[in-house]
């Protein structure tokens, strides 16, 4: 089990936490993060550690918090100075960093669709204000299963080449959940029959999702820098 988490998941209980668990993570962390090395009393905050714009750094066997939970190892990088629109990359791992380290952390942003889907672009799921443990599980298990027979109607379309009926735009913004969504509408309005299977297609995305232009961006490239922590 690996969690994979953004910066406001960087806190001293959970990572203590994930220890007991022994659960693996990424989690991205603050410039004002406290390091503290192997042989030195002091601690400094990451952002004194950070390499140059367009290199990459790795320090292993660390410290971190002023309650020096470790030993962790940390993934640090800086786009190149063309990209100064993007903040520093600062990884959190229990496990040796690499160049891999920022590719694993990248896979969670694979569910940020997801999470809109799941909020303020389709179910609303924040207004249900369901406070209980059990309440909520349930809750979900609907909403995934909605989920699926959305993703699998959105999948088909596309796959089917029929997307511009109900989403006139030249490149595929929304997801596959949105388009599903708005396809069922449609046959409602017209009519029309609705699937009743699901199918989820194995071959690559014919209209990979592309929000803009800045999004489409390659991903930087960085010179690594040489650090045992």
């Amino acid at each position: 089990m690996t969690l994979l988490a953004d910066r406001g998941f960087c806190d001293a209980e959970l990572l203590l936490t994930l220890k007991k668990l022994g659960w693996h993570y990424r989690i991205r962390a603050k410039q004002s993060l406290m390091v503290y090395r192997r042989g030195q009393h002091k601690g400094c905050k990451i952002e004194r550690l950070l390499p140059q714009r367009g290199q990459a750094r790795f320090l292993q066997q660390v410290f971190v918090t002023r309650r020096r939970i470790g030993p962790v190892s940390l993934a640090l990088a800086w786009p190149a100075a063309g990209q100064k629109d993007l903040d520093p990359w600062i990884i959190i791992s229990d496990e040796p960093t690499d160049l891999e380290t920022f590719h694993e952390y990248g896979l969670r942003s694979d569910i940020e669709e997801n999470f809109l889907d799941d909020k303020s672009n389709a179910f609303q799921v924040q207004k249900s204000e369901v406070r209980s443990t059990d309440g909520l599980s349930r809750l979900f298990l609907v909403l995934a299963v909605a989920t699926l027979y959305l993703l699998s109607t959105g999948a088909h379309v596309v796959h089917s080449g029929l997307r511009r009926l109900v989403d006139t735009h030249w490149d595929r913004g929304l997801s596959y959940l949105q388009i599903g969504w708005r396809w069922i509408r449609r046959c409602v309005a017209q009519g029309l029959s609705i699937s009743n299977h699901l199918e989820l297609p194995a071959d690559p995305d014919p209209e990979p999702a592309r929000a803009s232009r800045r999004q489409s961006r390659p991903p930087p490239t960085f010179v690594l820098v040489a650090d045992s922590g």
